[in-house]
């Protein structure tokens, strides 16, 4: 399998666990919704071109949900939720701004 071949597989992959996380965000508790992201983040610094329009939303929708449950993050998800918004540069001030408090009230 060449490269390309390969780079397009992993990219439907990763497309296909961000679609079905999307209709599942409920069911995640706050480990996971952290991991995924960190997986997602993780998987751009090495290859761009896993992150297309599809982890975007995927993002967005954790951001979201994220938010309305932020008490439940622990320091490592917090961090990790945080450090993975910022490495694909994906900008959710309402998601930052939310962090932010949570650290400095606590």
């Amino acid at each position: 399998m060449g490269i390309c071949n390969c780079a397009r597989v992993k990219s439907q992959l990763f497309n296909a666990i961000a679609e079905v996380a999307i209709l599942r965000l409920g069911e995640f508790n706050e480990k996971a919704l952290a991991n995924i992201v960190w997986a997602f983040a993780t998987a751009k610094v090495s290859h761009p071109l896993f992150f297309g329009e599809v982890a975007e939303t995927l993002f967005s929708a954790i951001a979201e949900e994220a938010v309305t449950r932020l008490g439940e993050f622990k320091p490592l998800g917090l961090s990790n939720t945080a450090w993975a918004f910022a490495t694909v540069k994906v900008t959710q001030r309402r998601l930052f701004e939310a962090v932010a408090d949570s650290v400095t009230t606590t």
